[in-house]
């Protein structure tokens, strides 16, 4: 399972485009920069990890309600650097 949230009206968002893909191992997020960014901000979590526990993962099949917050599993933030010709390309014209 796979979404692309891109918004030709992204001024003003956090980010300009959010990628996210949803499986029963995890979920993997990516964070495009926010409409008229014209450099990468090293400080800025642009791709976070969240993988579910192994005993979430091996029962899932025959659950009938949500897992308990230990069953979760873990969460990894961090930023991935932009290539700086990207960048330079600015807005639609980087896509």
């Amino acid at each position: 399972r796979s979404m692309l949230e891109l918004c030709m009206f992204a001024e003003a968002s956090k980010h300009q485009e959010e990628l996210s893909l949803v499986g029963t191992r995890g979920k993997l997020e990516a964070f495009a920069p926010s409409h008229g960014a014209k450099s990468d901000d090293r400080r800025e979590v642009n791709f976070r990890r969240h993988i579910r526990s192994a005993e979430f993962t091996r029962t899932y099949e025959e659950r009938s309600h949500p897992p308990s917050v230990a069953e979760c599993g873990t969460m990894h933030e961090e930023h991935v650097s932009i290539d700086p010709d990207l960048m330079k390309a600015g807005d639609h014209a980087g896509s």
